[in-house]
């Protein structure tokens, strides 16, 4: 592969980044929010509060801190018929900043006002708004109250504050052209599907996914998802009616919009599954029981397969022991109930031993549809089996090898980090066959948009306490792990851009100018 040059002036290379990046933009799943959009009655409002009773310029009092305000989940419906937007106080704690969510009609200039409500969302055909309510139940309590309202409390779910008081969630659904609304409380997120025909409301943080709407962002990171499954409500906006979902855990709607995809994990795990719902139909079919924990649910890109993780708790360890499940056509699989589905154990062909599948990071397809991305890890005792010593025996004294990469207090720092650092492994659909892509040679690996390639970089050899973080860049092949080596000893801050979004090239920076490869 060889290294092409982009710029070599200065204006020439910004000049260069913009074709770059603006012809990619196509490529990108854009929102179809504009930002940032200031709408004429809220820009009024700031200047009607801030303004002074005269023209003398007034000198702010740290009074005056705690009444500034901010705009912000602004948004635009797809037919460009409404607008909405948050306004709360800023620096001031978050049961005090009172989030007041304006719908602005842009045809009449009538503006609708809901007090305690955020997290605004239009469904695809710019024909509802699903949003959040948090109400605050004043410091003791509402008056006349009593048990029975406190039982309701601290049933919802909410934040605790330091008065004992909870936070009520409850999740607003409303009709633009209307008005109409329908709402349901102890809940806090909902998510439309793509044809406007369906929303999912949960109470608990949706997981992110497929659907318009979702409160929560996509989990991952290192943390592991919630084992225990929530009731959830899937609501036919068409005909006004509800379906009751129990024990739900990861749930997500294809891009179609005409299958849901979910999985239920119950107290009595001998019902855990993995279920499709016919959103035409309203059928829904078993794709897999096990008498184990769900999670991890993935769409293809096509909508037509499906991937999750199914495990079960291992004694005095750590991590669970998962196996990967993949659905790759879902009409065959409906069509044949015995046909068996792909899958990936910790016992597979050059899975590394002492390793399991882990929950701690999401399941992403390529493309094509052709691979399943997944984290492993080395599995580890729990914390509370490894031998204690008693207090009179225990020392603090660190000790630091040589040999170690990175001095103690970069051990600490990175001690959560690490213990919960997944390598990123591929599974071949077709062959039904692991892919090494990361290991301990080749930590960090970003992913193509399409994930045909993969980008790994090798810092062992560049290690250091004072220098700028170097590394060995590689070319990894998704499809059979193979590593070409692209850059060595290359900078990696503010001189690797990444790959762009075509998945064709990456961008560098090096000997000033920029360097695609």
């Amino acid at each position: 592969m060889r290294t092409r040059r982009i710029a070599s002036t200065l204006s020439t290379c910004f000049a260069a980044c913009a074709t770059v990046f603006v012809t990619a933009l196509p490529a990108l799943a854009r929102p179809t929010v504009a930002r940032p959009i200031l709408p004429p009655v809220a820009v009024t409002a700031l200047a009607r509060e801030s303004a002074p009773a005269d023209s003398a310029k007034k000198v702010l009092i740290p009074a005056d801190y705690s009444r500034w305000r901010t705009i912000g989940d602004e948004s635009i419906s797809s037919d460009g018929a409404w607008v909405t937007w948050v306004y709360r106080f800023t620096n001031v704690a978050s049961r005090d900043e009172k989030p007041a969510l304006h719908i602005l009609n842009l045809e009449t200039n009538a503006d609708v006002t809901i007090a305690d409500a955020s997290n605004p969302t239009f469904s695809p055909d710019g024909r509802w708004i699903v949003y959040q309510v948090d109400s605050i139940p004043p410091r003791g309590g509402h008056a006349g109250q009593g048990a029975a309202g406190a039982e309701e409390g601290a049933d919802a779910g909410g934040k605790g504050s330091a008065s004992g008081s909870k936070t009520h969630h409850r999740v607003e659904l409303r009709e633009l052209a209307t008005g109409a609304t329908q709402v349901w409380h102890d809940m806090q997120s909902a998510t439309f599907n793509h044809a406007s025909t369906f929303l999912l409301v949960r109470n608990r943080p949706a997981a992110g996914g497929r659907g318009r709407g979702a409160f929560g962002g996509r989990g991952g990171g290192g943390a592991s998802p919630a084992t225990k499954g929530t009731d959830a409500i899937l609501y036919d906006l068409k005909a006004g009616r509800g379906q009751l979902l129990g024990s739900a855990g990861d749930a997500d709607f294809n891009r179609t919009g005409e299958l849901l995809a979910y999985v239920v994990n119950a107290d009595v795990r001998d019902g855990n599954g993995l279920f499709l719902v016919d959103l035409v139909t309203g059928s829904t079919k078993a794709l897999d029981n096990a008498a184990r924990t769900y999670g991890r649910l993935a769409w293809n890109d096509a909508g037509t397969g499906v991937a999750v993780l199914k495990g079960s708790d291992v004694k005095d360890m750590r991590e669970r022991d998962n196996t990967l499940l993949v659905i790759p056509n879902i009409p065959a699989a409906l069509a044949d109930p015995k046909r068996a589905p792909a899958t990936l154990g910790a016992d597979a062909s050059g899975f590394p031993d002492g390793w399991v599948i882990s929950d701690r990071t999401p399941l992403t397809w390529s493309e094509d549809g052709a691979r399943v991305f997944l984290g492993a890890m080395p599995q580890t005792p729990a914390k509370d089996t490894l031998p204690v010593e008693s207090s009179d025996s225990t020392t603090d004294v660190d000790i630091w090898r040589t040999t170690d990469r990175y001095i103690q207090s970069e051990q600490m720092i990175r001690e959560d980090r690490d213990r919960n650092f997944t390598y990123t492994e591929a599974f071949d659909v077709a062959r039904g066959a692991y892919v090494a892509l990361s290991d301990s040679t080749l930590r960090d690996v970003e992913l193509s948009p399409d994930g045909r390639w993969a980008v790994g970089r090798d810092a062992r050899a560049y290690i250091s306490d004072w220098k700028p973080d170097s590394a060995d860049f590689y070319r990894v092949d998704t499809a059979t792990g193979g590593r070409t080596l692209m850059f060595k000893g290359h900078l990696v801050q503010g001189a690797a851009f990444g790959i762009s979004p075509d998945g064709r090239s990456y961008l560098t920076w090096s000997d000033d100018q920029f360097h695609s490869y």
